[in-house]
């Protein structure tokens, strides 16, 4: 008995099952409370949310930025998919992405079927990597594109872990639809690898009959896409400031600063992952196990660490496009996986050295030794989780929100608070006029940087030039001008309201504003303008 359930639970078809149940368990409890930023977009795109002023900021981002992603969820609310499900689904696939990505890494490197599964529920759960740099690690996130094209670099990595090189590099060009700047990087990558190192065997595996087909397959999807975006892109009205720009670069971008320095203890954690793959690729020679994967790595570390050293060092040899593609995002991309890495070639020397047939018990405590010495992060952890949960919030302020779902807003707007925001579009379905917690279009949109200057002045009283909160890419905070929104009078409302075509305000329940509250619900505050 005990033999036929070993078998079964070390079978890696049966890892992957479990690895799904696993993504589908932490997907169920987080997207309730996880508005996902493409369906925002996707929202105006499909038309169920109508800008009457074509030239709103956020009219202009979610028309004129190109992912296949916002093509296919409009295509989704076309068909009527719920929004609920749609966050639900984003989540799940990237979590699965990445669970997958992380189990092939670990697998190709440790041998162990189990002890991979175990290393990737642990670093989904505890959300262990190396650290972030300039531009953070989104495993479970709100931010869609930065989380899906992560999920896929750390997918495309485990393909070429588990020898499917083909495949990995179908997923790499998928992720040009999804995040052209990952995308782009990861078939660079892959191409110069392969051409190093690999060149004969991708002619022979990749050009067969079935894989062509999938391949233009893609690229006609990714072609309609791009031509529907082309045809549906709004022309800029505002004239580009160069000094707008530049002081939006210095003082407010949270990606591109240059007051964030060299992380150092992510080099280390680097060199050390960097070390042990040596080690196993000299130790492993003969036997040529996983040596392209190796080298890949080795090669797409030692390129990306070059780009971020130069930025660090020599930050003005960045400009125009190299600087808008956040140089050091690439040396971030192995942040997560680098963790199995070193545990998988940690777990593999300690299996040789002990010899031991009970290892698994082994592999346990090396597994457990993050939750232990970090078992208050982990009770934390999982109490919100469950907090933020559909469990614990279920149909909360569904009264509030469908009550300013039924408010006409017509020729108008809504301005609300950061929290405040993806729940008007998703749950209420109205335009907004700015998302003040991210003013990041400006890099890819510079001549925005005017009318989000106007904004920011005149509604917020914030100096565009001397912000109170300096390079977080826009205000994260509610208390920065939670005093300012209460001091404002009716009169004072009624000016801005009319030249910002403002036609309520949803802001959190505890303020007090000098207007008459029309709706309250359990967070938030409407008041009619």
């Amino acid at each position: 008995m005990g033999n036929n359930f070993k078998k079964i639970f070390l079978n890696e078809n049966f890892c992957f099952f479990l690895l799904f149940c696993f993504a589908l368990l932490v997907s169920f409890f987080y997207f309730y409370t996880i508005d996902q930023h493409a369906i925002n977009s996707a929202l105006t795109l499909s038309n169920e949310i109508v800008y009457e002023n074509k030239f709103n900021i956020l009219n202009i981002t979610h028309h004129n930025t190109w992912t296949l992603t916002f093509h296919l969820l409009k295509f989704l609310i076309n068909l009527g998919i719920n929004l609920n499900l749609l966050n639900f689904l984003i989540l799940f696939i990237c979590l699965s992405m990445s669970t997958f990505g992380i189990f092939l890494i670990s697998k190709a490197l440790s041998g162990s079927i189990f002890f991979s599964f175990c290393i990737s529920c642990l670093i989904i759960l505890g959300n262990i990597n190396f650290g972030n740099l300039d531009y953070p690690v989104l495993l479970i996130s709100e931010h869609t594109n930065g989380m899906s094209s992560q999920a896929c670099a750390i997918l495309v990595f485990g393909l070429i872990a588990d020898k499917k090189i083909s495949f990995a590099i179908l997923l790499s060009i998928i992720t040009l639809g999804i995040h052209i700047i990952i995308g782009a990087w990861l078939i660079s990558i892959l191409f110069l690898s392969i051409y190093t190192f690999k060149q004969r065997d991708f002619k022979i595996n990749f050009f067969i009959k079935k894989k062509i087909y999938y391949l233009i397959t893609i690229f006609a999807i990714l072609i309609l896409s791009f031509s529907h975006f082309q045809f549906n892109k709004i022309d800029v009205p505002y004239a580009y400031n160069y000094s707008l720009y530049t002081t939006y670069l210095e003082v407010w971008d949270h990606h591109r600063s240059k007051i964030f320095g060299i992380n150092y203890n992510y080099i280390f954690l680097t060199v050390l992952m960097l070390s042990a793959l040596l080690y196993f690729l000299r130790d492993n020679k003969r036997k040529k196990n996983n040596n392209f994967f190796i080298r890949i790595i080795i090669l797409q570390v030692l390129i990306s660490f070059t780009i971020y050293f130069l930025y660090k060092i020599f930050p003005n040899l960045f400009q125009g496009i190299f600087l808008k593609i956040i140089p050091s995002r690439f040396f971030l991309l192995h942040s997560v996986f680098g963790v199995a890495i070193i545990l998988s070639i940690l777990y593999y020397y300690t299996h040789v050295l002990f010899k031991n047939k009970n290892i698994l018990a082994l592999a346990l405590i090396i597994i457990m030794i993050h939750p232990i010495v970090y078992h208050n992060k982990y009770f934390n952890k999982f109490e919100r989780i469950y907090n933020n949960s559909i469990l614990a919030n279920k149909n909360i302020d569904y009264i509030f929100w469908n009550q300013i779902k039924k408010t006409d807003v017509s020729n108008g707007v809504i301005l609300t608070s950061n929290n405040a925001c993806s729940k008007t579009f998703q749950d209420a379905l109205k335009p907004i006029l700015i998302c003040i917690e991210s003013i990041d279009v400006i890099p890819y949109r510079p001549e925005l940087a005017k009318p989000i200057k106007n904004i920011l002045e005149k509604i917020y009283e914030v100096n565009f030039s001397n912000p109170p909160e300096k390079n977080h890419g826009g205000i994260w905070y509610d208390r920065t001008y939670k005093d300012t929104f209460e001091k404002r009078t009716y009169d004072q409302w009624k000016v801005i309201s009319k030249e910002f075509d403002l036609k309520g305000l949803i802001l959190p329940v505890e303020w007090n504003l000098q207007l008459n509250k029309s709706f309250i619900g359990k967070k938030f505050t409407y008041y009619a303008l």
